[in-house]
């Protein structure tokens, strides 16, 4: 049986009065992005301003899938550079002539507000003579560490299955069920962000 279950601020933030997106912006000056990291909201635009020196934003490898890589030199010739955020994710970067003195980083939620953590969970059962065990495929776009466990109907643990520190990926992982009864469980994922929940019924 199977089943598939599913941020020195330079000046105040300035609004779109029609769409309500932000622009966060980043002062670049000798040897530091400030603000070095920050939440923002995909359909947000982070904009780098030069205050002093020459420096580079520069999007370095980690960057969520999808998204848009950068390369801008900001300096007294150019001043500014806006990067329109389109994905949601967590963004780093860096000036790639002082690479590791500057550093910054920005996670961009989705427009819900909510941690752009989990993306279509899903659960298999598998069960015959020679398999009794639950798969579990989910996608991290930010590191996290996931707690995965069964709970019966009366929220008492079933089973747990683990507790690890996961970067960021796509993950299929199985494990087996033991001699838990026939019923109705709830497959709990949880980490510090949230709590996802599928029901699933072992048979």
């Amino acid at each position: 049986m199977k089943k598939n279950l599913i941020l020195l601020i330079i000046s105040s933030l300035i609004f779109s009065l029609q769409s309500k997106a932000t622009t966060h912006i980043v002062s670049v000056q000798d040897f530091s992005f400030s603000p070095s990291t920050m939440t923002v909201s995909v359909g947000d635009t982070v904009m780098w301003v030069w205050v002093n020196g020459t420096h580079t934003t520069t999007s370095m490898l980690s960057i969520p899938a999808g998204a848009q890589a950068w390369n801008s030199s900001i300096n007294s010739l150019t001043t500014s550079f806006s990067y329109p955020v389109k994905v949601e994710g967590v963004y780093n970067y860096n000036c790639n002539i002082h690479p590791t003195q500057m550093i910054g980083n920005f996670t961009a939620l989705s427009s819900t507000g909510i941690p752009p953590l989990l993306v279509t969970p899903s659960v298999t059962l598998s069960n015959s003579l020679l398999s009794n065990q639950i798969e579990v495929s989910y996608t991290l776009t930010i590191p996290s560490t996931i707690d995965l466990r069964l709970v019966d109907m009366l929220g008492q643990e079933a089973q747990s299955f683990s507790s690890a520190y996961h970067t960021p990926g796509i993950y299929t992982e199985t494990y087996p069920l033991g001699a838990l009864p026939k019923g109705m469980y709830v497959l709990e994922l949880r980490s510090p962000e949230m709590i996802v929940t599928r029901k699933i019924e072992i048979q």
